[in-house]
């Protein structure tokens, strides 16, 4: 599995930013359980997500705003 990419670590955060989850921990309890919906192994930071989970976590925050 690629590493997720700098753009998408900021997409993500720049998203989350906008659905009003500033917080550090509250963004990756956010990931988690999202992935945790998936059946994926939880990370302890954005940074650990490889690039086809944060592509599906994007879209799936964007259909959220």
């Amino acid at each position: 599995m690629y590493p997720c990419t700098a753009p998408q670590v900021k997409a993500i955060h720049a998203i989350l930013g906008k659905l009003d989850v500033r917080d550090d921990l509250d963004k990756l309890a956010n990931v988690n359980a999202w992935l945790s919906g998936l059946n994926k192994k939880a990370v302890t930071s954005i940074t650990e997500m490889n690039k086809m989970d944060a592509s599906g976590y994007i879209d799936h925050l964007q259909k959220a705003i």
